[in-house]
Formats: C-alpha cells, sequence, structure tokens
C-alpha cells in the first residue's frame, strides 16, 4: 500500500474504517486498540517515573516505559501488515473458480492473512504484563489509565482471535489451520484471564 494507514488522523482512519473499502477493517481495529493499551501502559509509567515516593522501582519503571513504546510501534505497524495480508486473499477469491489453482491459493492466502493477527496476540500478552507491573508498582492515581489499558488489550486479544478464525474456518481439517487455531486458543488462555483480572481488580479499587 502506497499510503500508510497509520499515518492517517484520526478521523480519516475511523472514516476509511467505516467505509465500503476492505482495508482497514477488524484486524487494524484491534491493532490500533492493543497500540492504545501500550500506550496508556508507556504513560502511566511516565507519570510514575522520576517521582522519590516510586524511587525503589524507578529501573522497573524505566523498562516498561522502554518495552511499552517498542510495543506500542509495533502495533502500528501491525495496522498496515495487516491490510497488507488480506490483499491477496481478497484478490484469490476473485480467481475463476474453474481455475484448478484456485482452491489452494485462496489456502495459502488464508493462512498468510493470519500472521498478523496471531502477532498481535503475542504483543497483547506482553502489553498485558506490562500493565500487572504498573498496577503493582505505579502512581495508584493512574490506577484507571491502567485498567483502560488492560481492557483495550482483552478487546485486541479477542478481535485478533476472530481475525484467525475467519480464515480458518474454512479449511477444517488442514494441519496448518488447526496448528494456527490451537496457538490462538492457547494465548487466549494464558492470556486474556490476566487481563480480565486486571479489570476486575481496578473496577474494585475505584468502587471502593
Amino acid at each position: 500500500m502506497e499510503n500508510k494507514l497509520i499515518s492517517d488522523s484520526c478521523e480519516r482512519f475511523t472514516s476509511r474504517l467505516s467505509s465500503s473499502d476492505a482495508v482497514p477493517g477488524g484486524g487494524g481495529a484491534a491493532a490500533l486498540a492493543g497500540a492504545l493499551g501500550a500506550s496508556l501502559c508507556a504513560m502511566a509509567a511516565n507519570l510514575t517515573a522520576g517521582k522519590k515516593k516510586y524511587a525503589e522501582h524507578e529501573e522497573k519503571i524505566q523498562r516498561v516505559i522502554r518495552e511499552a513504546d517498542a510495543l506500542r510501534l509495533s502495533f502500528l505497524e501491525l495496522v498496515d501488515l495487516d491490510a497488507q495480508a488480506f490483499l491477496p486473499l481478497s484478490k484469490a477469491y476473485g480467481i475463476d473458480k474453474n481455475d484448478p489453482e484456485r482452491g489452494e491459493t485462496i489456502r495459502r492466502a488464508s493462512l498468510e492473512a493470519c500472521v498478523p493477527a496471531g502477532k498481535m496476540l503475542e504483543l497483547c500478552g506482553k502489553t498485558t504484563e506490562l500493565l500487572q507491573q504498573m498496577f503493582s508498582i505505579g502512581n495508584p492515581m493512574l490506577i484507571s489509565d491502567v485498567g483502560c489499558g488492560a481492557e483495550l488489550c482483552l478487546a485486541a486479544m479477542n478481535c485478533a482471535a476472530m481475525n484467525v478464525y475467519v480464515n480458518t474456518r474454512d479449511l477444517k481439517g488442514d494441519e496448518e489451520a488447526e496448528k494456527l487455531n490451537m496457538t490462538v486458543k492457547n494465548c487466549l488462555e494464558k492470556y486474556a484471564p490476566a487481563a480480565e483480572k486486571l479489570v476486575r481488580e481496578v473496577m474494585k479499587k475505584l468502587e471502593g
């Protein structure tokens, strides 16, 4: 794609998202949600850093800042990578149904279209772990931001999973597709409960 989606303004991006264009779609929205979650984690760390009250955690906080910002950038890259991965699949479905190569072309394109979403799940897991740290060692005044970051990560995880499943649903019995589905399932089982728990803990503290 000549123009990067992520270089758009918020207004332009959401306008394109709401249009009849094939991309951006759910995958791009998921990646953006993940980037927002990582950004909130970095913000909580930046607003805690350098404060005497949290001096004992300064080294950890600085590491969170670096890692969260790297995750933010990785999520943003996935907005465009997801769109790029979808385009070959879109073209594959346009191949003449009498073409003997059509089935295998769609299969390969479907599997390739899953790659960005699979990466998103990994990044969401790492972001959730950083948010857990900020909940424990960060400024309590920022826990709502930490909770919002966890909620965004949870949404990104579920959206990423859906974007894998929608591309593997017609590949029943395919070894590679089944392996992808199992990877998604394992990621959700490993990371989603942690994000859900963090959201509950934040809500409990805020509700008093």
